[in-house]
C-alpha cells in the first residue's frame, strides 16, 4: 500500500527526466521492485535501482552512495537510522499520506534523547484530523493536508482500454441489468448475499471476482452461489463459445486475474469481498468509476479511503446479510446512481508540486 501511494509519484519523476531510487523493506515486495527495475529504461528520467531497502546501520553509507536531494516514504514508515542519517545530511523528508502513529513520535523521542538532527520534514495528510495531530508532534515541520495519488493511479487504470473485458460485456451481454461487480469475493461474501438473492429475489446480474482463482478457490465460490439458485458460468471455460441462459438465474465468474479494476466499467454497483474474513480489500478501484459500494466490516476503519467514501454516502459498510440485503434494494431499484469522483483525484500534481519545491526550492 505505502508503494502505490508513491509509485505515481516514481512515474512522473520518470516523465520530468528526475533519477530515482525505490526500495521497500517487506520481501513480499522484492517481485514487484525488481519488475520495476525491468522497466525501467528507454523513457525520461532514469530509474537507478528498485530493490529491497538498507537495513537499519547501512543508512548512512547507502545515502552516502546515492546522494539524494530528497527522501520519501509514506503513512507511518519511519526508522530511527534513517531519520538520523537524513537528519545529518539535512536531506528532506517527505510523507505522503503521514499518519500520527507510534513509530513517528518514537523516532522523534530517540533521536532527542540521542541528539540526532531531524531532517526537514514536509508531510502531507489524507485526514483533518491526522493534520492537527502531526502538527502538534512536528511543530517545525511543514503540514497540509492533501489527496492520495492512489486515486490518480486507479483512475488511469481504469480508463485504459481493456480487449479482455469489451469480450465479456459482449458475450453475455443478453444478461439482465442491472449489473453488480463482486470483486476480490470470498466465500464468506458470497455467503451474505442469502437474504438478498436467494430464490429468486435479486434484480439483475452477479458478476462475481474470485479472491482466489485457482480452481479449489473458485469452485468454492460457485457452490456458494449455487447455494443462492445461481447458475454460474465461468468467463474463461476453455472455449469460449458457452452462452447463458436469460432466465435471470445466470451469473458470470471471473475466473480471471489483471483485470479487476477495468472490469468495474461494466457494473451498475460493487461490493469489495473479504470484510467479512481478514479484511475488507481495495474499494479505490471501484470507486473511481463512480459506483455504489458495500463492504464488510472486517479491518475497514483503518483505511483512509473507507472513511472518505463512507462520509460521502459512496460506501456503505455492512455488518451481516440483513443490512447487505437491504443495501441490495437501494442499489438494483430505480436507475443506477454514479457519484462524481473529480475531488478525489489531483493529489499526484498536488504532491509532486511540493516534492519540485523541496528539490528546487
Amino acid at each position: 500500500g505505502e508503494l502505490e501511494s508513491i509509485r505515481p509519484l516514481l512515474d512522473r519523476a520518470r516523465r520530468e527526466g528526475w533519477e530515482s531510487v525505490v526500495t521497500g523493506f517487506s520481501p513480499s515486495l522484492e517481485l514487484t521492485l525488481r519488475r520495476m527495475g525491468g522497466d525501467a529504461g528507454g523513457q525520461g528520467g532514469r530509474l537507478r535501482h528498485a530493490g529491497l531497502s538498507p537495513g537499519e546501520g547501512q543508512w548512512a553509507a547507502a545515502l552516502a552512495g546515492v546522494r539524494p536531494h530528497a527522501f520519501v516514504t509514506a503513512k507511518y514508515e519511519a526508522w530511527p537510522d534513517l531519520w538520523a542519517s537524513l537528519g545529518e545530511r539535512k536531506i528532506p523528508l517527505l510523507i505522503v499520506g503521514a499518519k500520527p502513529r507510534g513509530s513517528l513520535r518514537t523516532v522523534r523521542r530517540a533521536l532527542t534523547a540521542l541528539g540526532g538532527a531531524i531532517p526537514p520534514l514536509d508531510l502531507v495528510a489524507f485526514e483533518d484530523q491526522d493534520t492537527a495531530a502531526l502538527r502538534e508532534i512536528f511543530p517545525a515541520a511543514r503540514v497540509e493536508s492533501g489527496v492520495d495519488p492512489r486515486w490518480d493511479r486507479a483512475s488511469e487504470r481504469a480508463r485504459r482500454p481493456s480487449a479482455r473485458v469489451d469480450e465479456l460485456a459482449t458475450r453475455f451481454a443478453g444478461l439482465p441489468k442491472p449489473w453488480g461487480i463482486l470483486g476480490s469475493a470470498w466465500p464468506a461474501d458470497v455467503r451474505r448475499f442469502e437474504r438478498g438473492w436467494a430464490h429468486g429475489r435479486g434484480k439483475g446480474t452477479l458478476w462475481v471476482v474470485p479472491h482466489r482463482v485457482d480452481d479449489a478457490g473458485v469452485r468454492e465460490v460457485e457452490d456458494e452461489l449455487r447455494m443462492l439458485g445461481l447458475m454460474p458460468f465461468r468467463s474463461n471455460d476453455g472455449t469460449g463459445k458457452l452462452v447463458p441462459p436469460k432466465d435471470g438465474k445466470a451469473c458470470v465468474v471471473v475466473n480471471e486475474m489483471g483485470f479487476l479494476s477495468e472490469l468495474y466499467r461494466l457494473g451498475d454497483w460493487a461490493y469489495v469481498g473479504g470484510g467479512f474474513g481478514a479484511g475488507v480489500h481495495s474499494t479505490i478501484e471501484p470507486a473511481v468509476h463512480g459506483l455504489s459500494i458495500a463492504a464488510g466490516p472486517a479491518r475497514a476503519q483503518l483505511f483512509t479511503e473507507v472513511r472518505i467514501l463512507s462520509a460521502r454516502g459512496q460506501l456503505t459498510l455492512v455488518k451481516d446479510g440483513v443490512q447487505l440485503a437491504s443495501w441490495l434494494r437501494s442499489v438494483t431499484e430505480g436507475a443506477p446512481k454514479r457519484f462524481e469522483v473529480g475531488a478525489l483525484l489531483g493529489g499526484t500534481d498536488r504532491i509532486w508540486a511540493r516534492l519540485a519545491g523541496v528539490v528546487r526550492p
